[in-house]
């Protein structure tokens, strides 16, 4: 059975395919089309039409293949002035099923919940979804196991926690969606203040979970945003006071479903579970068993969410639907590398071991891009589209924001680690193979990570089996040999307001655009001429 996952309403638009109940492919149309948080149909754009083309070329199927298209969001619960943007929609729907008979509309919370627990591993577990709000609802929490989702609280979008720090994020003068990332690594460098001199904009029941933010503190706060928005320090201290309530409300919220359900094993879902410094206050709750974060926890992951449970709905069992790799999308093989170069005219170099040359050149203190196999899936970078660079050079992190990422200095970079050197650098257990978390670095660690150490000595790392991702191995234990560790610094292979890039094209062009000293593309090498 060949099921269809899609999200097209708000933004981050994407399409995945399950087979049988595995996930099989995903990938996010931002890739194509090279705008950042690709809008849908509800704001002011499309349907992912080069994701779908991509998914079924792929997979060398048609749409008359597709046993079940099932769409992130329940349309008929969106408001009447929404009304020609369902329609759309319903149009487009019929073009890829004409009679509808296999289309489905699912709850934008439960598509979020099936992409967080179908990845976690866990028989059962507690789901919080949290993000600014989908089909009328910001927070959902639910029991889930393998005979469905049982929701114990589903709340409005006035208990919004991620309408609340987007508001303060664009008050502050940031973009009002996707630089809420850059308030939390503000926060790192605060000393988490409160917000008691604005009153307690958030209060959650801890009898009955419900959340109340109050909206007129939040203006008050949005005003003294405004008023120092060229204020540094105030605008860290800010930051650091609404990390803080975040955290508090978000810890709140899992001590209430775990007392309510029983269930120590918690999932997170939802664009506000991207915020690593308030997962990592979670997992270190005492209550908490065990915790699990999805690469895909905002809008994009309702694509694999909405196949997932559309296959499960059609099995009528959560059992057996589940994934293991965020390596889901479009992969190039060497001979589509060397014709893209050839056909740019540019030199390439194929080393017999392109691993090794790439760690000496990090090594050299050179900064790298690399792609290699299936692009990831979701917001972070994870070995398959990453620029690297020596996690323990002196100044290499001003390098890259300054000369490759072009922003500001103060943001951080992330280590990615071998697994079994996790214990020896980080004072906490930290198993993060897809970076949704951060970690204490141990004091002994410091100078091997230094260069990607917030100011609070966390770090949001990513944890390296061989076994998953042979290739960054391999660099990481040539590193290993010579350090003592294998750690490198892994940011995201894109400039500044772009999203990743996906084809050998993509890499070219920002290599070409920014500081980068070397690139390789599936084992192919690429040096600029002034590279030492």
């Amino acid at each position: 059975m060949l099921t269809l996952g899609i999200n097209c309403l708000l933004h981050d638009t994407a399409i995945a395919l399950v087979h049988d109940g595995r996930l099989v492919a995903a990938v996010e149309e931002e890739r194509f089309t090279r705008v950042k948080h690709q809008a849908g149909l509800f704001n002011g754009g499309g349907m992912p039409l080069n994701s779908l083309r991509w998914i079924l070329s792929n997979y060398g199927a048609y749409p008359q293949d597709i046993d079940r298209f099932c769409y992130a969001g329940a349309v008929d619960l969106y408001p009447s002035f929404l009304k020609a943007q369902v329609e759309t929609l319903r149009r487009h729907a019929k073009e890829l099923d004409s009679g509808m008979e296999r289309s489905l509309f699912l709850d934008h919370h439960y598509c979020h919940a099936v992409s967080a627990f179908a990845g976690s591993g866990f028989e059962r577990a507690l789901i919080v979804t949290v993000d600014g709000e989908g089909d009328a609802v910001s927070i959902m929490l639910a029991a889930v196991g393998p005979e469905g989702i049982k929701p114990i609280l589903r709340l409005p979008p006035s208990s919004s926690l991620g309408h609340l720090y987007t508001k303060v994020t664009r008050a502050m003068g940031f973009l009002a969606y996707g630089d809420e990332g850059k308030v939390m690594a503000l926060a790192e460098h605060s000393e988490r203040s409160s917000f008691d001199q604005w009153g307690t904009p958030v209060v959650v029941d801890s009898e009955t979970g419900l959340v109340e933010v109050d909206w007129q503190a939040v203006r008050l706060l949005c005003s003294e945003a405004c008023d120092v928005n060229s204020a540094f320090d105030r605008q860290v201290e800010l930051a650091g006071a609404l990390q803080n309530t975040l955290e508090h409300a978000l810890c709140q919220l899992v001590l209430f479903g775990i007392a309510r359900t029983g269930l120590a094993k918690v999932c997170l879902a939802g664009g506000v579970a991207l915020n690593c410094c308030a997962n990592r206050a979670i997992s270190l709750l005492p209550e908490v068993e065990a915790l699990f974060v999805p690469f895909c926890a905002g809008d994009q992951g309702t694509a694999i969410g909405a196949a997932l449970l559309g296959d499960a709905l059609y099995c009528a069992t959560m059992h057996g639907h589940s994934y293991n790799s965020p390596y889901l999308g479009p992969s190039y093989s060497q001979d589509e590398c060397r014709q893209e170069l050839q056909s740019s005219g540019i030199s390439y170099v194929q080393p017999e071991q392109p691993e090794q040359l790439a760690a000496r050149l990090i090594l050299d203190n050179m900064v790298v891009g690399w792609l290699s196999g299936r692009a990831e899936f979701g917001p972070r970078a994870l070995g398959a589209r990453s620029i690297f660079a020596a996690s323990h050079l002196p100044g290499i992190s001003d390098r890259l924001n300054c000369q490759v990422k072009h922003r500001a200095t103060w943001r951080p970079f992330a280590p990615m680690v071998l697994e079994f050197d996790g214990h020896t650098l980080f004072e906490e257990p930290c198993q993060n193979p897809y970076m949704t978390s951060t970690a204490k670095v141990s004091p002994k660690a410091r100078h091997l990570l230094s260069q990607t150490i917030s100011a609070r000595s966390t770090s949001r790392l990513q944890t390296v089996m061989p076994e998953k991702l042979p290739d960054v191995a391999c660099i990481l234990e040539e590193i290993r040999r010579e350090t003592g560790a294998g750690t490198l610094l892994n940011t995201s292979f894109n400039d500044a307001g772009e999203p990743m890039v996906l084809s050998p094209r993509d890499a070219l062009r920002t290599f070409f655009s920014t500081g980068l000293d070397h690139l390789f593309l599936s084992g192919l090498w690429v040096a600029k001429r002034d590279a030492k």
